[in-house]
């Protein structure tokens, strides 16, 4: 199957106040085709008026800014670094956070190039995150041992108190246009693990057509 990377202007415009809002990191979570790196691509949009030049895409698979030199016209002052390949994503990610000059970092695809320290890392030092993950819920994401350090838990699934935050902010693209948005990660979890119910929002977008 031939994926074809669309630009739809405006399908994060629901967003907006909540990614003026961001501060520690934004991660989306969905299953595979229902439209997560559509969606990203206008977050991009958005966020580069923020951050501008201080934006630094990290285009893995060629799919968020499209193929060759000239990336898609959304990308606007953000700057992008393309990969080329899977496996190098763990170095171009490295190579990002010692050069300095961003202030936001954003992934799509985390989780499975041995890339979830390095995000973890880049939090560390003071960058906000932003990427997407696999998944159908933030409980899938609870349940995924590989990527827990992005949600501050230890490999037995308790939360390390002594590490930093890296999503603020979860969205679950949950397809059919509608969106969930968990405003305080940490204490989602939190209610998560202690069997309640977390608090949300839920938005309605345009989904893909």
């Amino acid at each position: 199957m031939i994926r074809l990377g669309r630009v739809l202007l405006g399908i994060a415009e629901p967003l907006r106040d909540a990614l003026k809002r961001a501060l520690n990191g934004i991660l989306l979570i969905g299953p595979p085709g229902v439209g997560k790196t559509t969606l990203l691509r206008d977050i991009i949009r958005i966020l580069q008026e923020r951050f501008g030049g201080a934006l630094l895409v990290i285009d893995t698979s060629l799919e968020l800014c499209g193929e060759g030199d000239t990336p898609h016209h959304f990308l606007n002052m953000a700057q992008r670094l393309m990969v080329g390949h899977p496996t190098r994503q763990k170095a171009v990610i490295d190579l990002a956070i010692m050069n300095g000059g961003a202030d936001c970092l954003l992934f799509d695809e985390i989780g499975y190039r041995d890339d979830v320290d390095l995000v973890a890392f880049a939090a560390g030092r003071g960058l906000m995150t932003v990427g997407s993950v696999h998944g159908h819920t933030l409980q899938d994401i609870i349940n995924t041992k590989a990527l827990r350090p992005l949600l501050r838990l230890q490999a037995d699934g308790t939360v390390d108190a002594t590490s930093q935050v890296v999503f603020n902010m979860a969205i679950e693209v949950r397809g059919q246009g509608q969106l969930r948005i968990y405003h305080n990660v940490s204490q989602s979890i939190q209610d998560i693990l202690e069997g309640q119910r977390p608090q949300f929002e839920d938005v309605a977008y345009v989904p893909e057509r």
